[in-house]
């Protein structure tokens, strides 16, 4: 058993398929994550001038 040669053959196909997501599913998450850290540093950005106005 142990002589014998180890194939992968399931799990390097569906590898094969993660790799060919189109290319727009990627564009549309980065988009997302750019409005979202966007948002966060509106956020920062008033919580730390509210903190400072009332201190």
């Amino acid at each position: 058993l142990e002589d014998s040669p180890r194939t992968t053959l399931g799990p390097s196909k569906k590898y094969d398929q993660e790799a060919n997501k189109p290319a727009d599913k990627v564009l549309r998450r980065l988009a997302q994550n750019r409005e979202a850290a966007r948002k966060s540093r509106l956020r920062k950005k008033v919580f730390l001038h509210g903190n400072s106005a009332n201190g």
